[in-house]
């Protein structure tokens, strides 16, 4: 018996022992103890409730651009919308620190991997999204503070992030454009396998104590990935098609993407239906914070399907 003990002390002490950025079994990295310091996680919370917000106000928008009340926005132009008000300084401070917390997130999600996506192909995918991921929002919170300095103003595209379109000149646009329009085509393709196979479905803790929530949770994703599906679709080859035919202008971003759908047959249905999409994103997100797994070393998922579902 004294035999059998001895091993598994000698593991535990290793594993508390182990490097910081040493690299584990699925190609997950130990991260640094202060990442998960309470203060951290806190801040990564708030940055997935003030995406969810962002999100949903995108479908708002939309659905309100379909009966002409207003025209739609991205994800910049609905900040811009939060903004937009007399204490848009400390409204851009609340905004910015969630958003970088939601960067930080991503960097979490891709190094760490408390989501456990592993190591294949598909794991491998996933975690440099959400590499991408922690690059787009702290580039979205550098844009909140720049906007609350005077420095940004208005939001429905014409330019990259971080005055990238300045650096490409129009002879590097031709190739450029429809190398990011592939790779956004191929990010919209993605999201609807996500819709379809949602990886995600593990990732909520008290999927046993509570299935109920736990399906309504699954399916705002499953929608939500559906309508940013198409939106990503439609962009990634408007910017194909706009590098091939010399239109550089680097507007190919939702607010010209819900254009292009509204002018198709049946097109409100469809922006509603995207619309309807970022709506259950956003939902989904905002209420992710207190029920998601966040750390390495939670209780592992459950990837069986429950009593509910069969």
């Amino acid at each position: 018996m004294a035999e059998k003990v001895v091993p598994t002390a000698a593991r535990e002490a290793e594993t508390h022992h182990r490097r910081p950025l040493e690299m584990e079994p699925g190609l997950r990295v130990e991260m640094p103890g202060f990442i998960f310091h309470p203060v951290l996680m806190t801040l990564e919370r708030f940055g997935l409730l003030v995406r969810g917000i962002l999100y949903a106000l995108i479908g708002v928008v939309a659905v309100a651009a379909t009966i002409g009340i207003s025209e739609s926005v991205d994800l910049q132009g609905s900040l811009t919308l939060v903004l937009a008000n007399g204490l848009k300084v400390p409204i851009a401070i609340f905004a910015a620190a969630g958003l970088f917390g939601y960067s930080l997130w991503g960097l979490v999600r891709a190094f760490a991997d408390p989501l456990e996506r592993g190591g294949n192909w598909h794991g491998i995918i996933s975690r440099v999204g959400f590499l991408w991921s922690a690059i787009a929002y702290a580039g979205l919170a550098l844009f909140a503070i720049q906007f609350a300095i005077g420095a940004a103003s208005g939001g429905g595209g014409g330019s990259l992030p971080l005055g990238i379109n300045k650096l490409l000149g129009p002879q590097l646009t031709t190739w450029v454009l429809p190398v990011f329009g592939g790779v956004v085509l191929i990010t919209g393709i993605g999201q609807f396998m996500d819709a379809w196979f949602a990886p995600f479905r593990s990732d909520f803790l008290p999927q046993e104590k509570n299935p109920r929530l736990w399906s309504l949770w699954v399916l705002a994703g499953r929608i939500g990935l559906l309508g940013r599906g198409v939106a990503f679709t439609v962009i990634g080859i408007l910017m194909v098609l706009g590098g091939i035919n010399g239109d550089v202008r680097y507007d190919y971003g939702l607010t010209r993407a819900f254009a292009v759908l509204l002018g198709l047959p049946a097109g409100a249905v469809l922006v509603t239906f995207v619309a309807l999409g970022f709506i259950a994103l956003g939902l989904h997100s905002a209420t992710a914070p207190p029920v998601l797994r966040m750390k390495p070393g939670l209780p592992p998922p459950v990837r069986r399907r429950t009593s509910k579902e069969t």
